[in-house]
């Protein structure tokens, strides 16, 4: 503090009043006074800075009047504070080689401060302290120190502790043995030297244990194992070594074919034979279990790999069947058997019913085809032969495979089949082949003709059988030989007759041939016969009735029918008279004026209308029309209605009669004239 006054009381003492620190630099004011008093007045001068140690400080003091006063003042710094220091977490350090330390400088690992500084640290113990191997936690005190001698401490805990493994000497190799032949077992003893351990702390603080997962002498299954020991130190830290047992399984296995004979079987309808009933498959045992597979392989006759054999397809021959028995270690052993199929079905054949059959191949013979003599064959196993002959009517002969289309004699032939299997069953068939000449003439015309109704007449010869063209021989009336043929497929030929001579006319049939010269049969009669006589009217009639019984007082329907046979038309008039009903009396004849009338299941168109007809007690008369021709095959109808007044039921008999001259215009003329009678039961 500064003490001042003054004679005049209030004075500003700040105002000039400055200070030198240290001697040094340029003058300084005060800081502000404190206090009232007019006399006495207090500085602070703690707001200085000022380093440690003594400094001249000059006070100067001016009053209002600009009076001054100083003096000079020794101002000490002195330093009290001691340092920070901050000691580190525990430490932890491995022992050494030989369970001891040496303590290392640990000073790195604290922090000091100090405002004034240098600081100093030291380390108790101090670097280089042996620390022996029982201290397990030691106190390290760490002191900082500034240069005003002031200090500080802090204290940490360092632990000393065993991190250094053992050490295993001497692991064994690694193994490589056999269960060896014969052996019934799957594994075998090991016998090795266990390794030793060692350990820097032992056994100063404790004895090291050495553990092993397997012992010398221990029986080891086929396979690898791995053997490990472990050293654990009482600290804890271990150490490993392994090595590794192979035991190679060379024993090998045993297998039995259950049925090891020779076996021969029938194939079926497939010619093969399926296994199914019975046990051919092997069995095996090992030492070690369980055996892996136990597989067959089949060579021969039919191939395959498998594990069963039931239901096994064997093809026809001999099969080798060879069980191979494998254990895990791929130790194998066989058996084998043989399975031979021997096929003993006799195939079967079906031949065809009698062929029966007519010539139709030159010679006269017949040419029969295949599908016709073909037998059906079967067998299990394939058919490989076949085989045919011929006997009877057909010379001999014989071939192989069918017969196919084949040429017969007539007659009766045997045709036989045999046909083989491989194995040389076979069995045979036959069937007849029946060859019928067939080829037959025969003649037809036999007839009566008017002298005029026609040209000619007309004689047929008809063949039948074999093939077309046909060959007929014939005479006329016992003359000389004469021939004729078909043309192309047909099997018809005729021979005019002429009709302008009355006589009788015979054509006598000889022989027949066919286009294979097959010499055929004339079919009776042999003979056709056409007989000319005098003409026969050009316009024929015909009656139909709707009843022939007429009761009294009854009607019936009645149509006439006019046709012209003749070859040209009629050159009119045309007069038809119808007469003489009888028995019965009392019957009226009258035109149907209607313009149908149904007899029976037929209906009828009348041409009364284009008729003049005129009636009396005994005919009815019919006269053309101008203009009314009746072409040839044409014809006419005219209804008629016939009436009974009394008298009992009975039958119509009716006479018709076309006169001469109304026909058609070929001469002579009279023979249009005709009188019929029919009697309608």
């Amino acid at each position: 503090f500064i003490n001042s006054s003054d004679n005049c009381g209030l004075a500003t003492f700040n105002s000039g009043l400055t200070f030198t620190p240290n001697n040094t630099g340029a003058a300084q004011p005060f800081p502000a006074a404190e206090g009232n008093s007019n006399i006495l007045r207090v500085f602070k001068c703690d707001d200085l800075t000022i380093n440690v140690g003594t400094i001249p400080v000059t006070l100067l003091v001016t009053d209002q009047s600009g009076n001054t006063a100083n003096c000079v003042a020794n101002v000490t710094v002195l330093d009290v504070t001691a340092p920070v220091i901050t000691c580190p977490a525990t430490q932890t350090i491995a022992k050494g080689p030989t369970c001891t330390n040496i303590l290392t400088d640990l000073r790195a690992l604290v922090t000091a401060t100090d405002a004034c500084g240098p600081i100093t640290i030291t380390q108790l113990p101090a670097a280089g302290s042996i620390i022996s191997a029982d201290v397990a936690n030691l106190p390290i005190t760490m002191t900082a120190t500034d240069g005003s001698g002031n200090s500080s401490t802090c204290t940490f805990t360092v632990q000393f502790r065993d991190q250094t493994p053992p050490v295993i000497t001497g692991c064994p190799s690694n193994f490589i043995v056999t269960t060896g032949v014969g052996n019934t077992n799957c594994q075998t003893m090991v016998l090795w030297t266990p390794p030793t351990v060692s350990d820097n702390c032992s056994p100063i603080l404790g004895t090291t244990q050495l553990t092993s997962t397997h012992i010398p002498g221990q029986q080891f299954f086929v396979g690898v194992t791995t053997v490990t020991y472990t050293a654990t130190d009482v600290a804890g830290n271990t150490a490993t070594c392994s090595f590794t047992v192979t035991v190679i399984d060379n024993t090998i296995p045993t297998i039995n074919c259950n049925s090891p004979g020779p076996k021969t079987v029938s194939p079926t309808a497939s010619c093969t034979y399926t296994h199914s009933s019975g046990s051919w498959d092997a069995s095996g045992s090992d030492n070690c279990i369980p055996l892996i597979a136990a597989n067959y392989t089949l060579t021969g006759a039919t191939t395959g790999t498998g594990s069963g054999l039931n239901g096994k397809v064997f093809n026809l021959g001999t099969t080798t069947v060879t069980w191979t028995a494998v254990d895990q270690s791929t130790n194998s052993t066989t058996c084998s058997f043989t399975v031979t199929v021997v096929d003993i079905t006799v195939p079967t054949i079906t031949c065809p019913a009698t062929v029966n059959v007519n010539t139709n191949a030159a010679g006269c013979k017949a040419s029969v085809p295949g599908a016709s003599t073909t037998p059906v064959t079967g067998d299990n196993c394939a058919v490989t032969l076949i085989e045919w002959s011929v006997s009877g009517a057909t010379p001999i002969s014989s071939g192989l495979g069918n017969l196919g289309t084949y040429t017969f004699n007539v007659g009766t032939s045997l045709v036989t089949y045999r046909v083989s299997d491989a194995a040389g069953n076979s069995t045979i068939c036959s069937f007849n082949v029946l060859v019928t000449n067939a080829v037959a003439g025969a003649i037809s015309g036999t007839s009566t003709v008017a002298q005029n109704a026609s040209t000619t007449s007309t004689i047929t010869f008809t063949g039948s059988g074999g093939q077309a063209p046909y060959t007929f021989t014939y005479n006329l009336n016992g003359g000389a030989t004469q021939t004729l043929s078909t043309i192309g497929l047909s099997s018809v030929t005729t021979v005019a007759q002429s009709n302008a001579s009355l006589g009788v006319f015979n054509y006598n049939l000889l022989s027949v041939t066919d286009a294979n010269g097959c010499a055929g049969t004339v079919t009776p009669p042999s003979v056709a016969t056409i007989t000319v006589v005098m003409g026969t009217p050009d316009l024929t009639n015909s009656q139909f009735f709707t009843t022939t019984q007429i009761a009294a007082g009854g009607t019936i329907n009645e149509v006439v029918a006019i046709r012209n046979v003749g070859s040209a038309a009629t050159s009119g008039p045309i007069v038809f008279t119808v007469t003489n009903y009888g028995p019965l009396t009392g019957l009226s004849a009258a035109s149907n004026n209607n313009a149908t009338v149904t007899i029976g299941f037929t209906t009828y168109t009348l041409d009364n209308a284009n008729w003049t007809i005129t009636s009396s007690a005994s005919a009815l008369t019919f006269t053309s029309n101008a203009g009314v021709f009746i072409n040839p095959g044409s014809i006419k109808f005219l209804g008629i209605r016939i009436t009974r007044a009394a008298g009992a039921n009975g039958s119509v008999t009716h006479s018709s009669t076309i006169p001469g001259g109304t026909g058609g215009g070929e001469t002579p003329t009279n023979n249009n004239s005709i009188s019929n009678t029919l009697l309608k039961n």
